[in-house]
């Protein structure tokens, strides 16, 4: 879908978007490794997914303002920006979610849960 994006709407012509597209593809899968490492160095798990939550919503928001075409905002630079901050958003959380689900858990209720 991001390729139809690029191409029809934004008339990326065909190699660029697949750029893009892999592009950020690398991004989120890349983006976790610094993910993990602020969670476990500085911030912790709770607040690195509150605050690169806010950095995801923010790229999310981006992007849908730069779609909209009454605001005349330049919409390549934004959408490309827009998507920046998704993949980093989602680099941040990725490595965060599965183990603070798993942290909810105290270990007694661990072996009741798989019964």
């Amino acid at each position: 879908i991001l390729i139809l994006y690029l191409t029809n709407i934004l008339l990326y012509n065909e190699a660029d978007a697949k750029i893009i597209y892999h592009t950020f593809t690398m991004f989120v899968y890349f983006f976790p490794v610094f993910g993990a490492i602020i969670s476990d160095s500085w911030l912790g798990k709770f607040k690195t997914i509150l605050y690169v939550s806010m950095i995801y919503a923010c790229g999310s928001i981006l992007l849908a303002l730069s779609s909209v075409e009454p605001l005349n905002i330049p919409q390549k630079p934004f959408s490309i920006l827009g998507l920046f901050l998704i993949a980093l958003g989602t680099g941040g959380i990725k490595p965060c979610v599965s183990a603070f689900g798993g942290d909810q858990f105290v270990i007694p209720q661990v072996g009741v849960q798989v019964k």
